[in-house]
């Protein structure tokens, strides 16, 4: 058996790349993300917070504004995305991302991205505990006030380390579970979406001139180029929020197994993703819910002082209006 095939050959047999690089401290990690697991980290991590909650501030910018943003970081995200498969596939390290500065480029800039990369994290963290906590809130269990918010959240960001902590197979079987719910919500809001649109046969009522190019819900400039400047920028700022953890089945591309097949199986279907799941559904929502619409700015609080965050997604709220 020469070198080469030594390389590529496991004890097994299976025909595996090696996940050994002069560069990379810790090379023999465990491969076991299969290309289910794969699909489905690749899949769930562009359904998430930005889009059921976030996509609220871009839709106050009008139809023209808010597809023409998402189309603009559709189109960056998918250029990014190719290059760091490609990147992943001839490099397969453990969080690939974070070391390909240092290879590439240099120590100093690998640090800087990696400490940006960290701090948009936290934030984002941070962010999605408090929303869970809110949603939980809203229900008025007794227990939850018992707990109290500090320790509440405290326990959902436990629950959620441990599940990183698990095996990665194990993360994936998780990661699989949650994608389904997200899949299955999805597809029945899109069609149940389509339904409602056709049916009611108003079609792009919020289109109108007053509407189209979104309202000035950021008093900046008063004058109205400068205006519609700042909601271009806001829009763009919001978009990118939405498509966070796009490149996250990129990170594992050191822990899955035969990572040179299946994880640009996993890229090529990117494009198809981002149409019907961002493209597609924020079309659907400027064609349900009016850009000057109360709710859409609304701060989630009641004058009781009662969470009403489950309703400030755009999702429900569309619904609301129509059914």
């Amino acid at each position: 058996m020469n070198e080469e095939t030594h390389l590529f050959t496991t004890p097994s047999g299976q025909q595996q790349r090696s996940n050994e690089h002069p560069a990379h401290p810790h090379a023999n990690t465990k491969r076991l993300l299969t290309s289910l697991h794969t699909s489905m980290i690749s899949l769930g991590g562009i359904i998430g917070t930005g889009l059921f909650i976030g996509v609220r501030i871009t839709l106050l910018n009008g139809p023209i504004i808010s597809l023409m943003s998402y189309l603009y970081i559709s189109l960056i995200c998918f250029y990014i995305i190719q290059a760091v498969g490609e990147m992943s596939c001839y490099m397969p390290l453990n969080g690939s991302l974070c070391q390909f500065q240092f290879i590439y480029i240099s120590n100093p800039i690998g640090v800087m991205n990696n400490f940006i990369y960290w701090i948009s994290w936290s934030i984002t963290l941070a962010l999605e505990l408090s929303l869970i906590y809110n949603m939980l809130k809203y229900w008025q269990w007794s227990w939850i006030d018992n707990i109290g918010e500090t320790w509440m959240i405290f326990i959902i960001w436990l629950i959620l380390t441990i599940c990183n902590l698990f095996p990665v197979n194990n993360y994936g079987n998780i990661e699989f579970i949650i994608t389904i719910f997200k899949i299955f919500f999805m597809m029945g809001w899109i069609g149940i979406s389509i339904s409602l649109v056709l049916n009611n046969g108003t079609g792009f009522k919020y289109w109108n001139k007053d509407l189209i190019w979104g309202i000035d819900y950021i008093k900046v400039i008063e004058n109205p180029v400068g205006s519609k400047l700042i909601n271009i920028l806001s829009s763009l700022i919001s978009s990118c929020f939405t498509f966070q953890s796009i490149e996250s089945v990129a990170i594992c591309s050191g822990e899955i197994i035969d990572v040179h097949k299946n994880l640009p199986r996993a890229i090529k279907y990117v494009v198809s993703r981002i149409v019907v799941f961002y493209i597609l559904t924020l079309f659907l929502l400027t064609l349900m819910i009016p850009c000057n619409d109360p709710r859409l700015v609304s701060s989630g609080d009641d004058d009781d002082g009662s969470t009403d965050d489950v309703f400030a997604s755009p999702f429900l709220i569309g619904l609301i209006i129509w059914v």
